[in-house]
């Protein structure tokens, strides 16, 4: 579970991570109208491409078939459906609407990983949210130093997802998620040091953008090790609570 999850972070990182250099670049180079022709080139292409994907025919009384067969073989026995889950007192009955998400949180693990996975999309949500209107007003930067600073942030996840994966497939999830939640810390605070006013008088230095891109730099490292936790906890060998 770990290494697919591992191999579809590292696909969409790696659109994550050259979009918004590749549209910095073109908004340097052309302006507004050139950043919008690329991305809806790029629209037009995944449309196109979608269109002539091919895909398996499936008839649609294949699964009746099916049935009547294993009817035919099986006479004496009822065909019932699978239940997802018997309570402790042996109900047998099959958990449907807002009792089966209401049973899926009872398991604290599923919900500790679902909180994780939320705090992981908060982070990156803020980051992208804010970043441009920071650096701007702080360092001056552009929408090119911006694609770049996103990129810091996307990048470790497309090169260490397949690594990441291959390590939580071997001693689980719950230790590479308490590494990063409290790595993370730090590094967000020292992120708020350029352009905090701190040292009145200096202005901004050198030093502080060279922090302002280390930290996140390590952010974005350590927020690699959260790629996947929800879904892992979910369908992965840690959610097997869930169905048992």
């Amino acid at each position: 579970m770990g290494k697919i999850s591992g191999l579809t972070t590292t696909l969409t990182a790696t659109g994550t991570t050259t979009g918004p250099v590749l549209a910095g670049l073109l908004f340097e180079l052309g302006g507004y109208w050139c950043a919008w022709t690329g991305a809806a080139a790029f629209l037009l292409l995944d449309i196109i491409m979608r269109l002539i994907m091919i895909e398996k025919r499936v008839k649609p009384h294949q699964g009746n078939e099916d049935e009547n067969e294993d009817g035919e073989q099986d006479p004496l026995l009822q065909n019932q459906p699978p239940r997802l889950e018997e309570d402790g007192e042996g109900s047998g009955s099959e958990v449907r609407g807002w009792r089966f998400h209401v049973r899926l949180f009872r398991v604290p693990r599923f919900s500790a990983g679902v909180f994780c996975a939320f705090v992981y999309a908060v982070l990156v949500g803020c980051f992208e949210s804010t970043l441009a209107v920071h650096v701007r007003a702080v360092f001056g930067w552009g929408a090119l130093h911006v694609g770049v600073l996103l990129a810091l942030i996307q990048g470790p996840g497309m090169l260490l997802a397949a690594p990441v994966g291959w390590m939580k497939d071997r001693i689980g999830s719950r230790a590479p998620t308490a590494v990063a939640l409290f790595g993370l810390l730090p590094f967000v605070v020292l992120l708020g040091v350029p352009g905090s006013g701190l040292f009145p008088g200096m202005g901004v230095q050198g030093w502080e953008k060279s922090l302002y891109v280390g930290c996140m730099a390590s952010i974005g490292c350590l927020l690699s090790l959260l790629n996947g936790v929800g879904s892992m906890q979910a369908t992965g060998k840690f959610g097997n609570e869930v169905v048992d």
